[in-house]
């Protein structure tokens, strides 16, 4: 039971305490009204008699002051002070200044303010001072200022102040007495009520009633047995409505923390009401902490991409009323700043009666998910831009061979779009006719697991052109080894096996013609020593006979052999560059009679030649010799009759056709075209046709030196050689010859001296590594007047130089032992002997053309074999 003796907190207590309060208050309105009501009366008198004052103490004051008579003013202030109960008076004149006085001031001058205001300003007013002036016939001769006592007025209103206090007091206490006797009585039955409701809900009583209500109180006492009778009935349902919902709480309970996701719940101002241990771990955010806050506080949510912030999705659901999800893309913060990807959905927490009481949020950690997600959506990018953009083709194909994937770069080799390509099936799209049977072998090998994964196949595109193509293939399967599709990359390696096919030409002329130019050196040596003594021997028979005749066709033959190994040199790029400005088209005019001797009446020449042709730099002769093969050629594969045509024209080479032509260069160039309509080569002749001794005539009708001797000749002069043939249908070759630099000054080759033989009286040394060779050129020398030194080496040739300062020429072979070539010999002696002059000979192999500065010393170069004619002439053009 409560304990029912509150002590001065009783409502008895409270009622006599509020009673007196208002009584009080009551009482301290009339107090103060009294004081007030005698406060104007007293004010109002004062100010009556200062208001009488005035003129009296003018009018009294006005003659002495003027009259400056002291004695009377002070007398005069004497009288005033005592008669009107002033603390201070003074008298001064116009310029304030001090006459008369009685008394000390003891407050500022208050003139211009009013009694009243000083009262209420200060609560309790002293002394009052005032200052007036003091006129004379209408004019101011001075002021005459006084201070009031007032202390009448506060003791006044002191004692008014008193006597209301004390009637009060009296009041109050007769109040209390009375309020007490009647709160005793009402307060008892209030007790008794208050017993019996403290006892709730434990146990309730019933309170003694007549059963009838008397007043309020029996009212009440009545009102509480009723509410008693229904409580006791009420209870029972209670505890089993109470035992139902603590079934239910701790059901939802275990369940919401079962829950793989997290969940909060709001109420409809968005605060936190509950979350689960799920929720707690995502948002670092523990529920003891959260409920009662924003959610805004517990949930950060940002855009996965901008990383700018999310809107709240309860506040939408509290909003519009509806279920709302966020994107794919949002990011939670965590409190310790961890980030999860999170997927989630906000429904509104609804009544029966349907209105809005919370919002639900459940979402959950999809991190793992949406990272696996991103990787297969910037995988499955890298593939689709790999297919379209990598320069093979990339086609998918099914089991029946029907295409379902065609990229770009299959369309651009096969020429067939996209569109054009699905649901068609391999073969009736890039498959000639007459390999249908090959790819269906092909096929069928590769899906049973047979057939190789790579596979070079000729195809064709969309026009019917035939391509060379490399196929990758990659069968792919299911969990059950079943084939899905197969895909294929395809690479189209027409051009490159075009290139590689020159190129593998370039490289085997390039073989061939180092192998024919080293044979052709060591030849030249020996035709050298075989053709000198033929001359000796020719110039010991001077009378004419058999042994002169069997000389005479030995020479020939001899001198034939090195017409041979000049065709070899030629092929191999060997001879020395003696280029020179040649107009093509009056070389053709020139030779026009040569050509349409060298063919038939049947076959008609046609000339094309371009005006204003570029001028060319090659050897005449060694063009003439080109054309000259070529049209013979020309000839020997019409069988008599055909067309003929020769085109010239200029032309620029880009950097496109010197990628796709091994071995030419990009420049400006003059293009001669043969063209034939003759019986053309086939593939396998036109692998051989530039190869030394091959030839496809009778046995007897050629040397197979032609078509080498042109292909060295074009290389020679850093031309290039380009051949077109179809069987049946004719041959054309383009000669590419480089245009004359317009800043250089070419002009013909120098030319051979004729007439007799020249002779001389110099001094000459004779280096030469085959002794045959040095004795043959010592004798020739000797013959012809001049004095020869000779040595075998190029260390023994610069000892001679050293000992003999009247060497006038150095003859000198191009190729040394002993690690110093003949230019090299030549540079080191003329550094030591300015004067010297020089004369080299070579078979012309390739490793001996100069290069760096030496170039100077092969204008004077006689090639082997040479005749003593030869010798004699070159010697001589040498020291002139």
């Amino acid at each position: 039971m409560i304990d029912q003796n509150f002590g001065w907190r009783s409502l008895r207590y409270k009622l006599v305490l509020a009673s007196v309060l208002v009584e009080v208050a009551m009482l301290s309105v009339l107090v103060w009204n009294s004081t007030r009501l005698t406060e104007d009366h007293l004010v109002n008198q004062t100010d009556y008699r200062i208001q009488e004052m005035v003129p009296l103490l003018n009018t009294s004051v006005a003659g002495p002051l003027f009259q400056e008579d002291l004695a009377t003013l002070n007398e005069l202030l004497k009288r005033v002070q005592n008669d009107h109960g002033l603390s201070y008076v003074a008298v001064s004149d116009i310029n304030r200044k001090l006459i008369a006085l009685r008394g000390t001031p003891h407050s500022t001058d208050t003139t211009n303010a009013s009694l009243r205001s000083q009262l209420d300003a200060r609560g309790t007013l002293p002394t009052f001072s005032r200052t007036f002036p003091i006129e004379l016939g209408g004019q101011q001769i001075g002021y005459f200022s006084f201070e009031l006592d007032t202390r009448f007025i506060a003791k006044a209103l002191r004692e008014v102040r008193q006597q209301g206090i004390i009637i009060a007091i009296i009041e109050v206490i007769l109040s209390i007495g009375l309020l007490m006797a009647i709160g005793a009585g009402l307060t008892r039955k209030l007790q008794a009520l208050a017993s019996a409701v403290s006892n709730l809900p434990d146990k309730i009583e019933k309170l003694p009633s007549t059963g009838q209500a008397k007043d309020e109180i029996g009212y009440l006492t009545l009102a509480f047995n009723n509410m008693a009778d229904q409580v006791h009935a009420r209870e029972a349902d209670r505890d089993t409505a109470i035992a139902e919902l603590a079934d239910r709480e701790q059901h939802l309970a275990l369940t919401l923390d079962s829950i793989g996701d997290g969940v909060i719940a709001t109420d409809i101002t968005g605060r936190v009401v509950n979350m689960n241990p799920v929720a707690e771990t995502l948002t670092g955010r523990m529920k003891s902490e959260a409920v009662g806050l924003p959610l805004t506080e517990s949930l950060t949510l940002i855009n996965a991409f901008t990383r700018t912030s999310v809107a709240n999705p309860v506040l939408r659901v509290l909003q519009h009323g509806k279920i709302v999800g966020l994107a794919n893309h949002t990011i939670l913060i965590a409190r310790n700043g961890a980030e999860y990807h999170i997927a989630d959905s906000a429904a509104p927490i609804r009544g029966q009666d349907g209105k809005l009481h919370g919002v639900i949020l459940v979402f959950r950690d999809i991190t793992k998910e949406y990272q696996s997600q991103q990787a297969l959506a910037a995988n499955e990018q890298r593939m689709r831009l790999y297919r379209e953009q990598t320069p093979l083709g990339v086609i998918e194909w099914k089991p029946d061979t029907k295409v379902v994937d065609w990229n770009p770069a299959a369309a651009q080799i096969f020429g067939y779009s996209k569109l054009e390509a699905l649901d068609r099936t391999i073969s009736e799209l890039v498959v000639p006719t007459n390999l249908i049977q090959q790819y269906h072998d092909l096929t069928n090998d590769l899906l049973s697991n047979k057939g190789s994964q790579r596979c070079v196949t000729e195809n064709q595109n969309k026009h019917g052109e035939l391509l060379a193509c490399e196929w990758y293939n990659t069968v792919l399967t299911d969990a059950d080894g079943e084939i899905i599709s197969i895909v294929s990359i395809i690479q189209d390696i027409t051009e490159q096996q075009k290139t590689e096919e020159i190129l593998r030409r370039s490289q085997k002329m390039e073989v061939v013609g180092q192998l024919s130019g080293g044979i052709a050196h060591d030849f030249n040596n020996q035709l050298g020593i075989i053709i000198g003594y033929l001359d000796f021997l020719d110039h010991l028979h001077k009378t004419e006979g058999e042994p002169k005749q069997w000389v005479g066709i030995a020479t020939k033959a001899a001198l034939h052999c090195r017409d041979l190994t000049r065709q070899l040199l030629a092929f191999s790029r060997s001879r020395p560059k003696e280029g020179a400005s040649i107009d093509v088209n009056a070389t053709l005019e020139d030779m026009k009679s040569i050509i349409t001797r060298s063919i038939t009446p049947a076959i008609e020449l046609k000339y094309r030649l371009a005006p204003d042709l570029w001028m060319a730099v090659t050897d005449p002769h060694d063009l003439q010799d080109a054309i000259l093969n070529l049209v013979i050629n020309a000839k020997d594969a019409m069988s008599g009759s055909g067309t003929l045509n020769i085109e010239t024209k200029t032309t620029v080479l880009d950097q496109d056709f010197e990628a796709e032509n091994p071995g030419s260069k990009a420049g400006d160039y003059i293009m001669l075209s043969i063209s034939d309509t003759g019986s053309g080569m086939s593939k396998e002749t036109l692998d051989h046709a530039f190869e030394p001794f091959f030839t496809t005539k009778e046995e007897g009708k050629g040397t197979g030196l032609g078509l080498s001797m042109v292909y060295g000749f074009v290389k020679r002069y850093g031309g290039y050689l380009k051949v077109y043939s179809e069987v049946d249908m004719g041959t054309t070759i383009h000669i590419y010859l480089p245009r004359q630099d317009i800043s250089s000054s070419l002009t013909g080759p120098p030319g051979v001296l004729n007439g007799p033989m020249p002779t001389g009286s110099e001094t000459v040394l004779i280096v030469e590594d085959e002794p045959n060779l040095l004795n043959l050129a010592q004798q020739h020398l000797s013959e012809l007047g001049y004095t020869t030194y000779t040595a075998n080496n190029t260390k023994e040739a610069l000892d001679i130089l050293g000992d003999h300062p009247e060497i006038a020429l150095l003859f000198t072979d191009v190729v040394m032992p002993g690690g110093m070539n003949g230019y090299e010999l030549a540079q080191k002696a003329t550094a030591n002997h300015p004067d010297l002059k020089v004369l080299l000979t070579s078979g012309f192999t390739s490793d001996t053309i100069p290069e760096g500065g030496l170039e100077k010393f092969g204008a004077n170069l006689l090639t082997k074999p040479y005749r003593k004619q030869d010798l004699a002439q070159h010697l001589r053009r040498a020291l002139n």
